[in-house]
C-alpha cells in the first residue's frame, strides 16, 4: 500500500479534527444544532478548500469505554456514508454524543443526521462563510 491509499472505509487523518487547539475552536463557535443524540458544533477551517472534518466527543457521563467507542464508531459511519453535501467543503465539526445515543443503529443515526439536514447544511455554510444572520447564532433545537 501507499502512503496516500487507504483501505476501504477507512477514516483517513485529513477527514478527522486531531489536535486539542482544533476542537477548542470549534467548540468556541455560536454556531450548533441540537438534536436528541448529538449536539453538532461548527467553524471554518484555515484552509476553505479542505475537505469537511469532524471531532467526535463522548464523555464519561454516557458510559463507560465500550459505550463511548459505540458512540464514536457510529458517528464516524455516519459522517463517512451521508453524501458530502451535508458538510460543505472548509468546514469544521465536532459532534458531541448524548446519552442513548449507544442503543441506536447506524441507520438510525443517519436517519437522525437526514432529519435535521437542512439545519445542518444552513450552520456549516455559515461557518464557511462566515456569515451567521438572526437566529444563526446560539443553539438551534430540532
Amino acid at each position: 500500500m501507499s502512503a496516500v491509499a487507504t483501505r476501504a472505509g477507512a477514516f483517513p487523518k485529513e477527514r478527522r479534527l486531531r489536535r486539542r487547539a482544533d476542537f477548542l475552536r470549534v467548540q468556541n463557535s455560536d454556531l450548533r444544532v441540537t438534536t436528541k443524540h448529538f449536539v453538532f458544533l461548527f467553524s471554518a477551517n484555515a484552509d476553505a478548500s479542505a475537505n469537511a472534518r469532524v471531532g467526535i466527543v463522548a464523555t464519561k457521563r454516557v458510559g463507560n469505554a465500550v459505550v463511548r467507542n459505540r458512540i464514536k464508531r457510529l458517528v464516524r459511519e455516519a459522517f463517512r456514508s451521508l453524501p458530502e453535501r451535508f458538510f460543505p467543503a472548509g468546514v469544521d465539526l465536532v459532534v458531541i454524543g448524548r446519552a442513548g445515543t449507544e442503543a441506536l443503529r447506524a441507520e438510525h443515526v443517519k436517519d437522525e443526521w437526514r432529519s435535521v439536514e437542512r439545519i445542518l447544511q444552513k450552520r456549516a455554510t455559515a461557518a464557511v462563510t462566515g456569515l451567521a444572520g438572526p437566529g444563526e447564532k446560539g443553539t438551534k433545537k430540532a
